[in-house]
């Protein structure tokens, strides 16, 4: 099915066309009837000559309805931009046209409707001046047909047009994801709650197994209807009725998705966009740091607050990277399109594609890090490979592009191709940039000897603290050491990485007393004995803990205990985790988890706030700065 959808401004004939061409009213509701003006999105369908079925979509013109036009300009194929011959090119006609040039909308035609009111050399002017408007766009090679819905004149050039559509169109693309935007939910006699939209991605079938954003509810799918009739699978691109087992009615919305992807969270985590944004050069304002703008993606209309990457504002016109945090995360893979508007006065500022996912935004000290998202180039699977690789070492194969709409199979066939040019490399499941691996390789490899060359009892460097030095996850870190040990430039010894012709040029009775406090630290963990347990047992003791303590080795909590270092990043850990999901946390909830006592728990709590990664109110623990 290919989906056709109207724009244009208000009262241009935008719905009369519809009905013209499907014999349906678009507008369904009473309101509408009696006011004459569409207010939600209206649906009507038509079957080719040939037996294919095109599906419509009416968006209303009212500028107080731009939201819920670009609701329904998300999910179209082909536009047909309306312009009435009384009236002509009008203000809702160049906000729409702006919409779907920044949607990225690539098929058209041009319907100057109202023939009937207007005489010929005028319908002449009108067309010449629309063409000049729309040169150099996607409809700058458009058919323009000239109608009138009221006495049908004109229709038949249209009506052969659309027939055709099927032959010519260029069939939706696949992607990784199966998804449905919800752009309508009703009660339908005898099925109960049914939500409609249009299908990208993959088919879906009776018995699916689905999940319903932003709820997160998972349930299966009853019912299938597509073009009015009962269905046993709809395919993308279709205009999709389904109603589900298992999902609370409530949780369907417009604006939710309906996806085949089970696990929604990594959206959930990362709830602020980096946007690749272009403003518009009739923008009334420019783009201003900390702006509070409407932000408009698929089917969904959420506030956001904007930061800005690098200039202190964006002009009209221009185009930079951009940050915004929604007020709610959006499940919005990267490569997907959004709008960007003024909430007042209602006006539209630009457009945006999404590159990136973030925890939060990034400090400014931050952004010279982050050449992965300034790439300006197209989002094919080679770039956004190679920028993936930019910003992680190590990739697990399995979850490449797993966050963006790239399909698997292209995502495989594009690597496959990347290591035979001996671009990429991989290492028991992981991917690699294959420059960027061996840059970091030497780096660990001069840390580590760097390391035995300024203290010769420091022979060895805790995992942790390498990654540090790295500037790696711990996870990368744990990766790159194996890679390491793989083949033959370094040991590793539990939490220890050293370099294979290194050895250990400790004092025996240092290294002796630094292995004993290694074993009953491991003893007891969660609860260790007092620091001055250890110094009181003479100076090698009183070395071994210095030693441990600089290499990473444990971490000196207060003046009383030292912890594993394995035991403070689950401390750390739990506490982000925890402060993730409820914004607060009391002593009790930490001690209860650990099953440890306040002698430990007070400690910990207090170094966690001293290094701000808490703070302090009251009885309760908040996020601190450096969580």
């Amino acid at each position: 099915m290919i989906v056709v959808g109207t724009a244009g401004h208000i009262d241009h004939g935008k719905s009369a066309i519809v009905r013209r061409l499907t014999g349906t009213d678009p507008d369904r509701l009473p309101d509408e009837k009696r006011r004459g003006m569409t207010i939600d999105l209206g649906f009507a369908f038509r079957t080719t000559r040939s037996g294919d079925v095109l599906g419509f979509v009416d968006v209303p013109g009212h500028e107080r309805f731009v939201r819920t036009m670009i609701a329904g300009a998300g999910g179209i194929d082909v536009v047909l931009l309306v312009i009435a011959a009384d009236d002509g090119w009008m203000p809702q006609s160049q906000e729409h046209f702006d919409i779907l040039q920044l949607l990225g909308h690539r098929t058209g035609a041009i319907v100057i409707n109202k023939s009937d009111l207007a005489k010929d050399d005028w319908l002449t002017l009108l067309a010449d001046d629309v063409r000049q408007r729309v040169a150099g766009t996607f409809l700058e090679s458009a058919p323009i047909f000239t109608v009138s819905a009221v006495t049908g004149d004109g229709f038949d050039a249209l009506s052969d047009w659309l027939d055709q559509l099927p032959a010519l169109h260029t069939h939706v693309p696949s992607a990784r994801h199966t998804r449905l935007a919800i752009d309508r939910v009703f009660v339908q006699s005898g099925i109960g709650r049914v939500v409609t939209g249009t299908l990208r991605g993959g088919p879906l079938s009776v018995g699916d197994t689905i999940t319903v954003w932003p709820s997160l509810t998972s349930g299966r799918i009853r019912t299938i209807q597509s073009h009015n009739e009962a269905q046993t699978t709809a395919q993308p691109g279709a205009r999709t009725a389904l109603s589900f087992s298992g999902v609370d009615g409530a949780e369907l919305v417009r604006g939710g998705v309906v996806t085949t992807r089970e696990d929604l969270s990594y959206f959930s985590r990362r709830p602020v966009l980096a946007l690749r944004t272009t403003l518009l050069s009739s923008s009334p304002i420019p783009l201003q740091d900390r702006r509070e703008v409407e932000l408009l993606h698929a089917t969904t209309s959420v506030r956001a607050e904007v930061r800005l990457f690098g200039a202190k504002e964006l002009l009209p016109g221009q185009q930079d990277l951009v940050f915004v945090q929604p007020t709610a995360p959006l499940f919005a893979p990267i490569g997907d399109p959004v709008i960007i508007r003024l909430p007042t006065p209602m006006m539209t500022l630009g457009g945006a594609t999404i590159v990136g996912h973030l925890a939060r935004f990034p400090k400014r000290r931050e952004h010279a890090q982050m050449t992965w998202l300034t790439h300006k180039g197209e989002l094919t699977a080679r770039q956004l490979i190679a920028s993936t690789l930019d910003r992680l070492l190590f990739v697990p194969q399995t979850e490449l592009l797993s966050n963006t709409d790239v399909p698997e199979d292209q995502t495989q066939e594009t690597l496959k191709a990347m290591l035979a040019e001996g671009v990429v490399t991989t290492h028991v499941g992981y991917v690699a940039c294959q420059e960027r691996l061996e840059r970091t390789t030497d780096l660990a490899v001069a840390v580590l000897r760097a390391a035995v060359d300024s203290n010769g009892s420091a022979t060895r460097q805790a995992l942790p603290r390498l990654a540090d030095d790295l500037m790696l996850s711990n996870d990368e870190t744990a990766v790159l050491v194996d890679y390491l040990v793989s083949r033959n430039r370094v040991r590793r010894d539990g939490e220890w990485v050293t370099l294979s012709t290194a050895t250990d040029n400790l004092p025996s009775a240092v290294a002796k007393a630094r292995d004993q406090i290694r074993k009953q630290l491991t003893e007891s963990a969660l609860a260790p004995p007092p620091l001055k347990s250890f110094a009181d047992r003479g100076k090698a003791w009183q070395e071994a803990i210095r030693i441990l303590i600089e290499n990473g080795d444990v971490i000196k909590v207060g003046s009383e205990f030292v912890f594993p270092a394995s035991t403070w990043r689950a401390f750390v850990s739990f506490v982000q985790d925890h402060l993730h999901q409820h914004d607060q946390m009391a002593v009790t909830e930490f001690r209860d988890h650990f099953a440890i006592t306040r002698k430990h728990v007070i400690p910990v709590l207090e170094e966690m706030d001293r290094r701000r990664i808490t703070r302090r109110e009251g009885n309760l623990r908040k996020a601190g700065s450096e969580l």
